[in-house]
């Protein structure tokens, strides 16, 4: 209830032998609040409200209409969804005891009948008062690239720049950061909601071959409708062969993928028997394709990822190399036959970088060897490869190099260094 909030807190200190004293259980940190209808009065009795994280925006490697707003909020995840009390009131522990507590957060509320309404930033331990909204309703209309009506397309509504699946909805079921959403009937019209007052994040996706537009910071009204068209961009695609290094043998069912949009939609080929592969639908933007989960279980892609920007209608090119990822597998030892436990062991090898560089020659850490001298490494892209062990007094072990094939996996490597 609304009730003005006063008072004080006495803390009283007794000072303890060192070994007397008990290290006290730390409070969990909590968003606490109510909810009320849109009366602002009547207690919101039934209503179920959500927490979740704000952190500093990631563009990097985003297509789509996120990257036209840089530098903002976007959502990590979510504490489970809570029932408010009979008085509206809630609070939501948020998994983390109070001195560990960062950032801010905002919680969002959702009753039947009512359109979900999110918080203002809060700090964790914070206080938040939520009103829900009768709504309004959001329409437009979608249009393709030659400005004719497109039917039967998705038009979605998310919270701004939202980034991860954490919150719930009714069914709880992952949003992905969803509010609503509808498709656009035979004349290309379309009618979201009703949505609660603020801004929005419309997104209008269709079938794989078309490519997928939307509209940031759409403003909803509290006391009329909001309006909001869409033209869909002619699609680009990236088309090329995938084939295995050095031989340039091409290599087909190898399905890649581009991600859009923070998961939310994708697209996908797979290489014929020739190698040759379109992935379609494609909006601007510079896109990473990857191979698709299933493959990366044992093939090793190069570059990796590989990447390809694009203009509307665009049509670009990539070449893809592909080889079943080589193993290396073996024990470190000393003089008298022993195990080295603990040894840091360093893998020198061809590596691609982030941004598609190949590095003939780059050294990178695989950790220490277990109890029994084992380590391993594997998915491996073929060339020479080293290694250098550095044994837990701090000396250094250099090995001879050695060539690794397609594929191949060596399993019987003992390499003998100093205890």
């Amino acid at each position: 209830m609304r009730t003005p909030a006063t008072g004080c807190v006495v803390a009283s200190v007794a000072l303890l032998a060192p070994a007397m004293m008990a290290q006290p259980a730390q409070p969990e940190a909590t968003l606490s609040g109510d909810v009320y209808l849109p009366d602002g009065v009547t207690p919101a009795a039934g209503a179920r409200v959500f927490a979740e994280m704000l952190k500093a925006a990631d563009q990097a490697g985003r297509a789509g209409p996120v990257v036209t707003v840089p530098q903002e909020v976007v959502f990590l995840g979510a504490a489970s969804a809570l029932p408010v009390r009979e008085d509206g009131g809630f609070e939501i522990p948020l998994g983390t005891p109070v001195a560990e507590a960062q950032g801010q957060w905002v919680v969002e509320a959702d009753l039947e009948g009512y359109p979900p309404v999110r918080s203002e930033p809060v700090a964790a331990g914070g206080v938040v008062e939520i009103t829900l909204s009768a709504g309004q309703p959001l329409r437009g209309a979608a249009a393709g690239p030659d400005g004719k009506p497109v039917a039967g397309v998705r038009v979605t509504a998310y919270w701004p720049n939202y980034r991860g699946g954490g919150s719930l909805g009714p069914d709880d079921q992952p949003r992905f950061g969803e509010v609503v959403r509808a498709e656009t009937s035979e004349d290309g019209t379309y009618e979201l909601g009703p949505l609660a007052p603020g801004l929005y994040d419309v997104w209008v996706t269709g079938p794989p071959q078309m490519a997928p537009e939307g509209l940031c910071d759409v403003a909803v009204p509290e006391d009329t409708p909001a309006e909001a068209d869409l033209e869909l961009p002619a699609p680009a695609a990236v088309q090329g062969k995938v084939t295995r290094p050095g031989t340039g043998e091409p290599v087909g069912g190898v399905e890649l993928e581009v991600v859009l949009w923070d998961a939310r939609d994708r697209r996908t080929a797979t290489s014929a028997a020739d190698g040759t592969y379109r992935i379609e639908g494609l909006p601007a933007g510079e896109h990473r394709i990857h191979l698709a989960s299933a493959g990366m279980q044992t093939l090793v892609m190069q570059p990796w990822p590989a990447t390809a920007a694009v203009q509307p209608g665009d049509v670009v090119e990539q070449l893809i190399e592909v080889c079943t990822g080589g193993t290396i597998e073996g024990q470190a030892v000393g003089a008298d036959g022993k195990p080295v436990a603990g040894a840091w062991v360093f893998l020198t090898g061809p590596l691609w970088l982030d941004d598609g560089t190949f590095v003939e020659q780059s050294q990178r850490i695989l950790g220490q060897t277990d109890a029994q001298g084992h380590f391993q490494t594997e998915r491996l892209w073929p060339g020479e490869y080293g290694f250098e062990f550095t044994l837990p007094d701090g000396r250094k072990v250099e090995v001879p190099r050695m060539a690794l094939e397609d594929g191949q996996t060596v399993d019987d490597l003992q390499v003998t260094v100093e205890p």
